[in-house]
């Protein structure tokens, strides 16, 4: 059995290719076509496809029919679709995966608008201004600000400018970071500013529907681990209800589990913006809250299954750029970032989107550290204040201003997902004879790149690193599309010391990265260790993949990359 996607005109049916993409508006066919004395029609049951952040956006049933005819399903594309690559399949009744083929979409009018919020880099202009409003001098004025962090691959931190520009970072246990100011003295009506700015490039981070299956452990010792596993103020992974309602998510993967606790936060809380942080126990109780519930609710589920987990605090861009609350849980030594409140359509995905700047890791509810801004003062009366004013903008970056706080408000009306899902009730499938099909240029090899095979140099790692740890990587030059094949991975540490983090593979798909394999080791002094994960890889023609070695707060130890033939 095969599915085949193409354009359907009004003079047949033309080949969908990466140069020849099709568009809004246009209609696309979809044909299953089954092969002689063909076992699997029998099991066939749906046709879905996945947008190229593997959201389904078309899903529909498949009618009876036997090996003489065609099923076609015909559909007028959207124009909130999202540009790229786009997998169709042919599921069985246990949902798994009989026939896939890929087609590309591509945004029409304003494709370069979308495009460029695909991979966008975005320049974040943050400033306090901080004023003594009393007649009387105020003392050891203190100042920490969270600055941008870079989380790899996905958030890579640039160009960052601080004024005064003498101001030292510093970084906390989560690996976040801070810029600290302190004044002696502040003198009556005296006013102190602080700034910086940032460039932020931000890539869409997805973890595969179809990953293999992840074990819950982790390689970091009991004493890191505790801290994202006992409960705390705000996430109370101890609450009755809590604990009743994380029993009720039974799963080996905590892939799985994750998915199912946020379907089952999403029923439990109705959002309503709040007044204040109220976390997760608020949450249980009262079914009501805003993002920081939503995600104080996920990570203390997390917390209450064994599985690690913290909330972040950022910025993300819905209609307008607002203060975000995103969570994290810990698979493997990797943690797995998830969006509670910007879910789409009925799928939950894990990763993150170009849409949501994290700032700081960890609970920053209640009177903790993590916080986006924390000042202190001494004064002489205690009617004595000073005032505070935080003024931050985001906008699309230009790469050469890093300084004006008013540009223009970028267009927010560009959406990257929440296209609709189709089902059954809007695509009919018909049923017509083969011999009444007219394909144009259509063929077995339609659609694919052939590129000559090249091997290409792994990553230079400074000489620093590659003492330490060096990668080496035995990977086939040419594999069949969905087919698990398992790359040997030699991990040598060089250093006197234990190193311990998480080993991934990750491929990159038109700018989106897609993390195929997680694996967590603990490498002793000056030895190594051999891993083969099981991988599957979709697509025809050059895959690029990245393997890489990171430590507990994400710093990458060392990296190289492959290249690979899928046919």
């Amino acid at each position: 059995m095969q599915i085949k996607a193409f354009k359907s005109t009004t003079i047949g049916e033309i080949a969908i290719t990466k140069t020849n993409p099709i568009s809004s508006g246009e209609q696309l066919r979809l044909m299953v076509i089954p092969a002689m004395n063909d076992s699997t029609i029998v099991n066939a049951s749906k046709v879905e496809v996945l947008n190229p952040y593997e959201i389904r956006v078309v899903n529909s049933s498949l009618p009876v029919f036997d090996h003489t005819k065609i099923v076609y399903f015909d559909i007028i594309i959207p124009k909130n679709w999202t540009s790229g690559r786009y997998l169709t399949s042919v599921l069985d009744t246990n949902g798994k995966i009989i026939t896939s083929c890929f087609f590309y979409f591509q945004a029409g009018t304003n494709a370069h608008v979308i495009n460029r919020m695909h991979n966008p880099k975005w320049l974040l202009n943050y400033s306090l201004k901080v004023i003594n409003i009393s007649e009387k001098p105020v003392g050891n004025f203190s100042a920490f600000i969270a600055l941008p962090l870079t989380i790899s691959p996905q958030q890579i931190v640039s160009n960052l400018q601080i004024h005064p520009s003498n101001l030292k970072i510093s970084t906390d246990v989560e690996g976040n970071h801070w810029t600290h100011f302190s004044a002696n003295r502040m003198e009556a009506k005296e006013s102190r500013l602080l700034s910086y700015s940032a460039e932020v490039e931000m890539k869409p981070l997805i973890i595969p529907q179809r990953i293999s299956k992840i074990k819950k452990a982790n390689p970091y010792e009991r004493k890191f681990l505790q801290k994202y596993l006992q409960p705390e103020p705000h996430i109370e992974s101890n609450h009755p209800k809590i604990v009743k309602m994380a029993a009720k998510i039974p799963d080996s993967n905590p892939l799985t589990f994750a998915k199912r606790a946020a379907k089952q936060v999403q029923k439990t809380i109705k959002y309503e913006i709040q007044p204040g942080e109220f976390g997760a126990a608020f949450a249980i109780e009262k079914g009501k809250g805003d993002c920081t519930e939503f995600a104080a609710l996920f990570v203390a589920l997390c917390r209450a299954a064994g599985i690690p987990a913290r909330t972040n605090a950022g910025f993300a861009l819905a209609q307008i750029w607002e203060r975000h609350a995103t969570a994290e849980f810990l698979v493997q030594g990797r943690w797995i970032p998830i969006d509670l409140t910007m879910q789409r359509g009925s799928e939950i995905i894990l990763g993150s989107l170009p849409l949501n700047i994290i700032v700081t890791r960890g609970n920053w509810m209640g009177g903790t550290l993590a916080k986006e801004v924390a000042y202190k003062y001494q004064v002489i009366e205690p009617t004595q204040k000073i005032d505070v004013d935080i003024i931050w903008n985001i906008v699309l970056s230009n790469g050469n201003n890093h300084s004006a706080i008013n540009h223009p408000v970028i267009n927010k009306t560009v959406k990257i997902i929440g296209p609709q899902i189709f089902d059954s009730s809007k695509i009919k499938p018909k049923i017509i004879e083969l011999s009444k099909i007219k394909i144009i240029n259509g063929n077995e090899k339609q659609g694919v790149d052939f590129v000559k095979i090249t091997r290409n140099k792994p990553i230079a790692i400074s000489k620093k690193k590659q003492k330490m740890l060096e990668l080496k990587v035995e990977m086939p030059d040419a594999i069949k599309q969905g087919v698990s094949f398992k790359p040997q991975i030699i991990l040598i540490n060089h250093s006197e010391s234990t190193l311990t983090g998480c080993c991934e593979i990750r491929e990159y798909v038109d700018g989106i990265i897609k993390i195929r394999s997680i694996v967590g080791k603990k490498i002793p002094p000056n030895s190594q260790r051999t891993i083969k994960p099981t991988i599957s890889l979709d697509g025809l023609g050059m895959s690029e993949l990245e393997i890489s070695y990171s430590n507990r707060i994400g710093r990458v130890l060392a990296k190289t990359t492959d290249l690979i033939s899928l046919y």
